[in-house]
């Protein structure tokens, strides 16, 4: 975060070496899985991200992110959704839980601001989802 490496974030590690005829991309949600044929190792060093988005590209962009995520979360069937999304599905919770998670399960509090940033970032996406998933269940219904 700004250059500085945090203890931990909420999202999962990813496969970034990988020989292209061996896997395939599967969009899930905003994102995509990588599916990889074959055996799979762990790197014995991090690769870090940090994209240096400004605040006001970065609030774009979750907005973006959450309308195909409130859509795929309303679309999906919960016994296929993973427990964390089933827990973003329930609207209200999710935002709590990510603001723990980050802080205090991830060690973010003993980052600093650059750890109360992030856990800030995480907590309004995931506000801004339960906004999306309310306004399409309940404002757009078809």
């Amino acid at each position: 975060m700004f250059g500085r490496p945090l203890r931990g974030t909420i999202l999962p590690p990813r496969q970034a070496l990988f020989r292209k005829n061996k896997a395939i991309y599967i969009d899930d949600g905003h994102t995509q899985l990588l599916k990889v044929e074959g055996e799979s190792n762990y790197l014995s060093n991090y690769i870090y991200h940090d994209d240096h988005k400004s605040l006001s590209r970065w609030l774009w962009a979750q907005d973006r992110y959450m309308i195909i995520e409130a859509q795929k979360l309303l679309e999906t069937p919960n016994q296929e959704l993973s427990l964390s999304d089933r827990l973003r599905k329930k609207i209200v919770i999710a935002p709590f839980i990510v603001f723990f998670y980050c802080l205090i399960l991830k060690g973010g509090i003993f980052d600093g601001w650059h750890g109360c940033y992030y856990a800030f970032q995480r907590i309004f996406a995931e506000i801004l989802l339960s906004l999306r998933l309310i306004e399409t269940k309940y404002f757009f219904e078809k």
